[in-house]
């Protein structure tokens, strides 16, 4: 009975420390926006307007319930996640990119299409305020949306797994995940809201939010369509789900962190185009100012894909987040690896089998973890294959 009353106090006291830390965030946030109101206030005023209004009606509140629902529901309905007998989000992981390609233009499609719905866009656009005013406090407004969204999922998801878990959970490795849903769902939002500049109407509005944000959340699985693996490997680095592998493992890099805001750059500078274009649109000189912006558009991207490139080989920051520092490899290993031969690359190919005895499913993982790391630090020089959920039996694998 003690030990139960016990492990009942560790549990309140786990998941009162991340309500703390919450807390501590929102609030730092509420800080940054202080210079905001003041360097810019017309920014500030259109985010609050913006915000109120979206939380001013159930519909806010009514998605961010579907939405922790429908996130805990991928979370922990999978047998595999009982199954795989780890109080781990590695079920959600999974398809954490496929929901935000739902959900997101859910939030996005209303931000500008509304605005020409309802005749409000030409009020705003005379505000003493530029476009990048506009811009910047339209998404500083859906980011608070779908941050006070992914917090409350934040605090039900780690309620459960603290149950589940008996408390017995790795803080870091959750913090970490939950910080590149973060990041993925920023990178998504600004990719939306251009989306939302092009049409007045709602429903269109979300078609196009979700085909702008398809190519980042579908390449991740463009082996499906690409037979060369070398090839197929290529393309889907550039998804969302490859660019959150680390953070899934626990560990904050610089590299995915650039890809992310990247995107974001690149999102809303198509949109304050979009939002700028009643300026030249129709005059003399509108094929030359949109070959202009094209041009200034293709440069932005061929950056972003340099910039990413270069961090590629040249990771300048890697923090393990996890408790028992699961994907922290020793000095002597990173020097190995640093000295190995790009002309002369290793591979490692790895066959793990899709279920192990319950005592082995922590090995499991780590052995996982540890070859992820390795192909992360290893560059061009080593080539990991992982085939994961193998079926073994009379001398035949099958992949499934």
């Amino acid at each position: 009975m003690q030990q139960a009353e016990s492990t009942f106090l560790d549990v309140i006291l786990q998941i009162m420390r991340l309500v703390m830390a919450d807390t501590l965030f929102l609030m730092v946030c509420l800080l940054l926006l202080v210079p905001l109101s003041k360097l810019k206030p017309a920014s500030f005023a259109v985010m609050k307007r913006n915000l109120f209004g979206y939380f001013n009606n159930p519909t806010g509140y009514v998605f961010i319930c579907l939405f922790v629902m429908v996130g805990s529901a991928f979370a922990f309905w999978p047998h595999e996640f009982f199954n795989s007998n780890l109080a781990t989000l590695g079920e959600l992981n999974k398809t954490f990119p496929l929901l935000m390609l739902l959900f997101i233009p859910t939030i996005t499609m209303s931000i500008w299409a509304d605005e020409r719905r309802n005749g409000t866009d030409e009020l705003l656009l005379t505000i003493p305020a530029t476009d990048l005013d506009i811009v910047v406090g339209k998404y500083l407004a859906v980011a608070a949306i779908f941050t006070s969204s992914l917090l409350f999922s934040q605090i039900a998801n780690f309620t459960v797994l603290n149950i589940l878990a008996l408390g017995d959970i790795d803080t870091g490795l959750f913090a970490t995940t939950y910080l590149g849903y973060w990041l993925i769902g920023l990178a998504m939002l600004a990719l939306g809201m251009a989306a939302s500049f092009l049409t007045k109407n709602l429903t269109v509005g979300f078609v196009l939010g979700v085909i702008f944000n398809a190519p980042l959340v579908l390449t991740a699985n463009s082996d499906l369509i690409v037979r060369s693996s070398g090839l197929a490997k290529s393309i889907s680095h550039w998804s969302h789900a490859a660019q959150f592998e680390d953070f899934g493992r626990g560990v904050i890099s610089f590299r995915p962190v650039i890809f992310f805001v990247m995107v974001v750059f690149l999102g809303l500078y198509f949109c304050i185009v979009l939002i700028g274009r009643r300026h030249w649109y129709g005059g003399k000189n509108t094929e030359a100012k949109l070959g202009h912006f094209v041009v200034r558009g293709l440069s932005l991207v061929v950056i972003a894909i340099g910039l990413n490139t270069i961090f590629l080989t040249y990771n300048l920051f890697r923090q393990d987040m996890t408790s028992e520092k699961v994907s922290s490899i020793s000095q002597d290993t990173e020097q190995l690896l640093a000295a190995l031969d790009p002309e002369r690359a290793v591979q490692i190919e790895a066959f793990i089998s899709k279920s192990v005895p319950e005592q082995y499913a922590r090995t499991k993982l780590d052995l996982i973890t540890m070859l992820n790391e390795f192909a992360a630090r290893g560059g061009e020089a080593l080539n990991v294959t992982i085939y994961d959920n193998v079926f073994i039996g009379d001398n035949v694998i099958v992949h499934s």
